[in-house]
């Protein structure tokens, strides 16, 4: 009789133990598949997600610089309502602009006929440099699951730059290209350092 007692005893603990490794992984699934609808979720809201920043255009071949509103992101920008102020030293107040637009689909850009110089024409990129203009925007839009975006961006025309085709390009857009030139040069720098180079 002593032996069966032992045995249910060792019954009795090896179940309880095993209920506790049970409830452990269970638990154990359980935080895995909240990560996993956290990620879902995120994925979800990224895919759906607008990204509106200001540009700047030039008009080919006269310099006449305009700006534009793009969509850079994921999700079409909807019920987008932004304020956009240029601020130039050639007037005494800076011009601003409501826009709003229904939709602003992603990939999709739309040209502003800002700023305009003393005359009431477009001012060229030139004037607009020498003048230390630039321009901010703030606003929001909504996305496809109708969460609010706030859109706030500033643009220093002093940091923009035309391509050798003529189009306008940001310094932060031409980061790759310059990070490429900077490792090639260093590529370059330790061939002549290496021995027998």
């Amino acid at each position: 009789m002593k032996g069966w007692g032992h045995v249910e005893m060792l019954l009795s603990n090896a179940s309880l133990i095993g209920s506790l490794v049970l409830v452990g992984v269970t638990i154990w699934y359980a935080w895995q598949t909240q990560q996993m609808v956290r990620e879902m979720r995120a994925a979800r809201m990224a895919s759906v997600r607008p990204n509106v920043h200001l540009d700047l255009g030039v008009v080919q071949g006269l310099a006449l610089a305009y700006l534009t509103v793009d969509n850079v992101g994921v999700g079409p920008a909807l019920d987008l309502a932004l304020d956009i102020v240029v601020h130039t030293n050639d007037e005494a107040h800076p011009q601003t602009a409501h826009w709003t637009s229904p939709i602003l689909r992603s990939g999709e850009s739309r040209m502003l006929l800002l700023p305009t110089g003393k005359s009431g024409h477009l001012m060229t990129l030139a004037s607009l440099r020498s003048g230390g203009a630039k321009a901010t925007m703030a606003g929001q839009c909504t996305d496809l699951d109708r969460r609010i975006h706030p859109m706030v961006g500033q643009l220093d025309f002093g940091l923009v730059d035309r391509t050798r085709q003529g189009r306008v390009e940001s310094v932060q857009e031409r980061w790759p290209q310059n990070l490429e030139a900077i490792a090639k040069e260093i590529a370059e720098i330790r061939k002549v350092l290496e021995p027998g180079g």
